[in-house]
C-alpha cells in the first residue's frame, strides 16, 4: 500500500506577521501513513509519536495551504475528508508539515457522580500570577451534586487570603466543611459567580501551570505578554519591562528544558531590567546566581531534575532594586553568544552585510550599553555559525545534500570526488531544469570561467553559463576544485560532457587560460574554442601600455565582412606592427567573428560568466553546501521570474530579438531590392550592398548566417516579397523556446531535519580540503585581470595624478582666485 511521509512540527504556537501565519515549532518528527488513513488513526499515530496521552490532552492539527496568491489562514483537520485532502497535498511534493498544538482536558462531574472529560477553553497567554497561583481543587468521583461554578470575568481580587463558598446543607451532605480555604502568599483569584438556576454540575478548571505542564517563557518579550517559545527572540523584540511591574517571569518550581535555556533567559532579563548578576555556584546539576550588589537580596537557585536534562527553580527571591552605579558600561550578561542568538535572523540571506559596527550601534541605541568591538565581532561570527554551520560540518553533509538534490530534482547530475584520505577534491552540480532547457531551447555557446572561494578553505568555483533567446544569463553547471589547473579543469569538462552529451555546433568561450583550451580539445574534440575579446583587449593594455589600439581591435573583432576586418587590421599594423603580430599569434580564428570556424552568434566575451561571479559574491563566503543552496535559491527565483515574463510575451519572438528586428526594419526602409530569381536578391544599401539567398538563409554581409537573425538586407527582401520575417529567425529566438527554457520547476532541498537519505550516504565521510586559507583578513574583492589596473584619478586643476581638485595642494593663480571670489559674490 502506498504511504505518505508527513513531517510533524510541535511544541510551538501559531503567530501572524504582516498577514502571514507562521508556526514557531521547536521540535520535529516524522511519520508514514497510508492514503486511506482516517482522522482517528491519524490522531492516534501523532499522539504515539510525540508521546501524548489522549485521555489527558486534546490535540489540534493544522497545516498551511500553499498558494501563489494572498496567504491563507492555516487549515484545521476536523474530519476524514480533511485528512484525505492533507495527504494529497503532502504527496504532491510540497511536504506540508502537520503543525500540532495541544491543551489539557478538564474534568466535569455529571449529576450522577460520573466524571467525563471535556476540551478546555481556547488557549490564551496567562500572566505570572494566573499560572502560579491558580487554585487546584481535587474532587473525587463520589462527590454529590453541587451547583455550577464558573469564572465570571478575568478581573482579579487583590491579595485575598481566604475565599468562602457557602452552599446549603442539602447540596453537600457528605462534605465535612462548607468552606473551601485557599491560602497562598500574594494570591490573586478570579471573581466567582455561583448560579443555582442551572443544572447541578461543578466545572473544575485545572491550572495551566500544574506539575504536568512545563511553561516555556521567552524573557525577551515584555512582561505584559510572555512568549511560550524556548528560543531567543530577535534584538528588535528586546523590550524593557514597565517600571513598577514585578512580574518577571520566574517563579519557584518553574522548569526549563536545559540549563543553557535558563541562563539565556536570565541574561536577557538582566539586560532588559538594567541590572547585573554573578554566578555564585555552577555545575552540571546546580546553578546559583546572585545580584552583583551585596546589599540586595535578588538571587535564584535551580537544580537539575532527576533522570533528565531539565532544570527547576527551587529558591527565588525576586526583590531587586540595585543601585544604578552597580551596572557596568559593558553589561556582563550581554555575552557574545546571547547577542548572536538574537541577531541570527540578520544572516539568513547570503547577501547580508550586518557588520560588527552595526551590532554595536544597535545594541547601544536599544539598551544604552556600549559593548566592545571584539565582542560584537565574536557575536557576528557566532550568529553566522548558528545559521550557516561550520565549514567542516558542511563537507560532511555534502553527500546527503547531493542525494536530496537529485531526489527533489529528477535528472540532476552531481559528482563528488575525494582523495585516498577522504579529503575533498572535486565537486560538480548540474540542475536537471537547466540541462533540459539547454538541450531544447538555448544557443549552444557556453562561456566558462573560474573564481576563488572566500571561506576558511581554499578552492575555485567553475561556472559554465549560456544566453537564452532574450540575451539573458542562463546558468548551466557549477563545479568546485582546488585551483585553475589542468587536472581540475579536465575533471570539470569531463563531468560537463557526461551531463550534456554530444551537442552539435557546440562553441566554448573563455579567457586565454591554457588549461581550459587543453581540456576543451581533449573532452570536446568536435567543439569550437573561442577567446573572450574583452580579456584579449586587456592583455593588449598590459603588454603594450604605450599603444592604444583598444577601439580598433574591438571593431576588428566584431566585424562581419572580411573587407571590414582587413581594413581594421591594417590600421592596427599602422599603429604598431608588434601589436598586429601579437594578435595573429593569439589566433585570428579564435577572436575575430569574421574568421571564426563555428557559430558564436553575438556572444563575443565571457561577461555572462563574470556576471555570475558577481551575483555569487556573498555566497562564496558560505560553507560549501550552503553555497550550493544559495545557488539553487537564485536559480529558482530566476526561473520563476523569467517564466512569468516569457509567458506574458505576446510577440512570436523574445523581447530582445523583437527589438533587434524592428530596428533593422527601420534602417532598411529605403533599401532597393533587385530580383535575381525566386530566392536570390541584390539589396542596394548605399555601401557594399548585400547578396541575399533566402533559400539557404545567407547574405554576403554574413550577419544573417552568423547570428541566425534576419539582417537589414534580409528584412528588406521580406518586405519586398511579402515574406514572413519569423520564418527566417532561428528557433532559439522564439517566444516558445523562451518559455520552454524556463518551463521546469527547481525544487529546494529544504532544512536538514527533513532530509530522507539512505544509511550508505550518511555513512560516507568527506573531510575538508587540506589547503586552508592563510591567516589575516581574506580578500573579498575580485582580483583584476591583466590590464585592469586601477587608473589613478586626474586633477582638473594641475593635471596631476592621485588626487582631485578639492584636495589639490598646488597654489591657486590670481585668475583662479578672481573666479572663486566672483562665484561666492553671486
Amino acid at each position: 500500500m502506498a504511504t505518505v511521509r508527513v513531517p510533524i512540527l510541535y511544541n510551538g504556537e501559531w503567530t501572524q506577521e504582516n498577514g502571514e501565519y507562521r508556526f514557531t515549532g521547536t521540535q520535529i518528527r516524522g511519520i508514514k501513513v497510508p492514503h486511506s488513513t482516517t482522522l482517528e488513526q491519524l490522531v492516534e499515530k501523532v499522539a504515539e509519536v510525540i508521546s501524548i496521552d489522549l485521555s489527558e490532552i486534546v490535540i489540534s492539527m493544522k497545516f498551511k495551504f500553499k498558494t501563489s496568491s494572498e496567504p491563507l489562514p492555516p487549515m484545521e483537520i476536523l474530519n476524514d475528508c480533511d485528512v484525505e485532502f492533507f495527504l494529497e497535498e503532502t504527496n504532491s511534493g510540497f511536504r506540508n508539515p502537520l503543525c500540532i498544538t495541544y491543551e489539557r482536558r478538564v474534568n466535569i462531574i455529571e449529576p450522577n457522580g460520573d466524571i467525563r472529560a471535556e476540551n478546555s477553553p481556547p488557549t490564551r497567554h496567562l500572566s505570572w500570577e494566573e499560572s502560579h497561583y491558580y487554585p487546584t481543587v481535587d474532587l473525587s468521583a463520589s462527590q454529590p451534586e453541587v451547583d455550577r461554578v464558573r469564572i465570571k470575568d478575568d478581573s482579579f481580587i487583590p491579595h485575598p487570603t481566604e475565599v468562602h463558598l457557602d452552599v446549603e446543607d442539602r447540596m453537600v451532605p457528605d462534605i465535612e466543611a462548607r468552606t473551601v480555604h485557599l491560602e497562598a502568599e500574594d494570591m490573586t483569584l478570579p471573581n466567582i459567580e455561583v448560579r443555582t438556576d442551572s443544572p447541578p454540575v461543578l466545572t473544575i478548571i485545572q491550572p495551566r501551570c500544574s506539575n504536568n505542564y512545563l511553561p516555556r517563557l521567552g524573557l525577551l518579550a515584555s512582561s505584559n505578554s510572555i512568549s511560550t517559545n524556548d528560543s531567543f527572540l530577535s534584538v528588535d523584540n528586546l523590550v524593557s519591562n514597565e517600571i513598577g511591574d514585578d512580574s518577571d517571569g520566574f517563579m519557584e518550581r518553574q522548569q526549563f528544558s536545559s540549563k543553557e535555556v535558563l541562563q539565556g533567559k536570565l541574561s536577557a532579563y538582566a539586560i532588559t531590567r538594567n541590572f547585573e548578576y554573578k554566578t555564585f555556584m555552577s555545575g552540571k546539576n546546580l546553578l546559583v546566581v546572585t545580584c552583583v550588589d551585596k546589599n540586595y537580596k535578588w538571587r535564584l537557585r535551580a537544580v537539575k531534575v532527576n533522570n533528565c536534562g531539565m532544570f527547576e527553580i527551587r529558591k527565588y527571591c525576586h526583590v531587586h532594586s540595585c543601585s544604578h552605579d552597580v551596572s557596568m558600561k559593558d553589561h556582563r550578561q550581554a555575552s557574545a553568544k546571547l547577542i548572536a542568538q538574537n541577531i541570527q535572523f540578520k544572516y539568513d540571506g547570503s547577501s547580508s552585510s550586518y557588520r560588527a559596527a552595526d551590532i554595536r550601534q544597535d545594541f547601544q541605541q536599544q539598551y544604552s550599553y556600549d559593548i566592545s568591538y571584539h565582542k560584537a565581532w565574536r557575536a557576528r561570527e557566532c550568529a553566522m555559525q548558528i545559521v550557516r554551520g561550520s565549514p567542516e560540518e558542511s563537507y560532511k553533509l555534502l553527500p546527503q545534500y547531493m542525494a536530496m538534490l537529485e531526489k527533489k530534482n529528477i535528472g540532476t547530475q552531481t559528482f563528488l570526488e575525494v582523495d585516498d584520505t577522504n579529503h575533498f577534491k572535486y565537486f560538480f552540480m548540474a540542475i536537471s531544469s537547466s540541462l533540459r532547457g539547454f538541450s531544447s531551447s538555448i544557443r549552444p555557446v557556453i562561456a566558462v570561467d573560474g573564481t576563488f572561494f572566500k571561506g576558511k578553505y581554499k578552492g575555485t568555483m567553475f561556472i559554465a553559463t549560456c544566453k537564452d533567446g532574450n540575451n539573458q544569463i542562463y546558468p548551466l553547471t557549477f563545479g568546485v576544485g582546488d585551483s585553475e589547473n589542468d587536472a581540475s579543469w579536465l575533471w570539470f569538462f569531463t563531468k560537463l560532457r557526461e551531463s550534456i552529451g554530444e551537442v552539435e555546433n557546440l562553441v566554448f568561450i573563455s579567457d586565454r587560460h591554457p588549461s581550459i583550451k587543453k581540456s576543451v580539445s581533449t573532452v570536446f574534440p568536435n567543439a569550437t574554442y573561442g577567446v573572450c575579446t574583452y580579456h584579449l583587449k586587456q592583455n593588449l593594455r598590459a603588454h603594450f601600455k604605450d599603444v592604444d589600439v583598444g577601439g580598433i581591435f574591438k571593431a576588428a573583432s566584431k566585424a562581419y565582412r572580411l573587407t571590414h576586418f582587413t581594413y581594421y587590421m591594417n590600421e592596427i599594423y599602422k599603429v604598431s606592427e608588434t601589436v598586429g603580430k601579437y594578435l595573429e599569434e593569439a589566433g585570428i580564428d579564435k577572436w575575430a567573428r569574421s574568421h571564426f570556424d563555428g557559430r558564436r552568434y553575438s556572444i563575443m566575451n565571457t561577461n555572462i560568466a563574470e556576471c555570475m561571479n558577481e551575483i555569487l559574491k556573498y555566497d562564496r563566503l558560505l560553507p560549501i553546501h550552503k553555497l550550493m543552496d544559495g545557488i539553487i535559491d537564485k536559480l529558482r527565483e530566476s526561473f520563476c521570474k523569467r517564466r512569468e515574463e516569457a509567458a506574458a510575451t505576446n510577440s512570436r519572438l523574445t523581447k530582445w530579438a523583437d527589438k533587434v528586428v524592428r530596428n533593422r526594419q527601420i534602417v532598411s526602409q529605403n533599401f532597393r531590392v533587385i530580383n535575381l530569381n525566386l530566392y536570390e536578391f541584390i539589396v542596394k544599401d548605399g555601401d557594399l550592398d548585400g547578396h541575399v539567398n533566402m533559400l539557404e538563409k545567407t547574405c554576403t554581409c554574413q550577419k544573417f548566417q552568423l547570428e541566425q537573425l534576419p539582417c537589414v538586407h534580409d528584412v528588406a527582401v521580406c518586405r519586398h516579397r511579402d515574406f514572413s520575417i519569423y520564418d527566417y529567425c532561428s528557433y532559439y529566438y522564439s517566444s516558445d523556446a523562451w518559455v520552454l527554457a524556463y518551463s521546469e520547476t527547481i525544487y529546494h532541498v529544504g532544512p536538514q531535519e527533513g532530509w530522507d537519505v539512505c544509511g550508505d550516504v550518511c555513512a560516507r565521510e568527506v573531510h575538508p580540503s587540506l589547503e586552508k586559507r592563510s591567516s589575516g583578513r581574506p580578500k573579498n574583492n575580485r582580483i583584476p585581470s591583466r590590464g585592469e589596473e586601477k587608473v589613478p584619478r586626474k586633477c582638473s586643476r594641475c593635471g596631476g595624478r592621485g588626487h582631485n581638485r578639492l584636495k589639490c595642494m598646488t597654489p591657486m593663480s590670481l585668475h583662479e582666485w578672481y573666479l572663486v571670489l566672483n562665484l561666492y559674490a553671486m
